[in-house]
């Protein structure tokens, strides 16, 4: 489809602004309620009816002409409303993905904010359960420095585990 060439715009030999066309209205209304005659004004109609059928023609000679090209740009619009369409189609999924993605994440922030809260709490609990160890041996190692009468070592590792 991308190999032919784009539809050509008919030619508009006369345009008609809607000022004239109007205008032209008007005169052929003036002029049936100006007639005298039923006759007069049958005439005027079958002038108009003509006239209509005439352009009637050219429009359909013109359309016949252009067949091709109608149908080519009826084709083409179809295919891009229909992906239109389904580029709608994709993007409504994408948000609905996308909200799904948000709210998850939101999920898995506060599930993390937790875990590393407890994190937190138990690096601060192994630190006091260190810190129980270490009073808890230094009245052991306080008598080992006693019985080797290092009383400078032992009274600063007292002074350290009550701090």
């Amino acid at each position: 489809m991308a190999s032919q060439t784009p539809p050509k715009r008919p030619s508009r030999a006369v345009k008609q602004m809607p000022r004239e066309s109007s205008g032209l209205l008007m005169s052929v209304i003036r002029t049936l309620s100006a007639s005298e005659s039923n006759e007069q004004r049958d005439r005027e109609k079958a002038q108009l009816q003509r006239e209509f059928n005439k352009s009637s023609l050219e429009l359909d000679k013109h359309i016949a002409r252009q067949d091709d090209s109608i149908k080519t740009v009826l084709e083409i619009f179809s295919e891009v409303s229909s992906r239109l369409s389904e580029s709608r189609q994709r993007m409504q999924a994408i948000r609905e993905n996308l909200v799904a993605c948000k709210r998850l994440l939101h999920c898995k922030r506060d599930e993390l904010k937790e875990r590393w809260l407890e994190g937190v709490e138990h690096k601060h609990v192994m630190a006091l359960l260190q810190q129980i160890d270490e009073v808890r041996d230094v009245g052991d190692k306080i008598g080992q420095l006693m019985s080797n009468k290092q009383y400078l070592q032992a009274s600063r590792l007292l002074s350290t585990s009550l701090s």
